[in-house]
């Protein structure tokens, strides 16, 4: 481990080529806008199926 100048401990970083290769999707418009638009499909298919069954439990 090396010591950088603030005396704390800092790890050699290994994975540089994995952290270059992937990127995140959030950092396009495109990717927002997909990423957006899939978890909004997901929760509405979520919430439909909790009221749902929510309206047969109650009657």
């Amino acid at each position: 481990m090396q010591r950088d100048n603030s005396g704390t401990e800092s790890v050699p970083n290994r994975h540089v080529a994995w952290r270059e290769t992937l990127k995140n999707p959030l950092d396009s418009l495109w990717g927002t806008i997909i990423c957006g638009v899939l978890i909004t499909i997901v929760l509405y298919f979520v919430a439909s199926a909790i009221y749902s069954h929510a309206a047969q439990v109650t009657g």
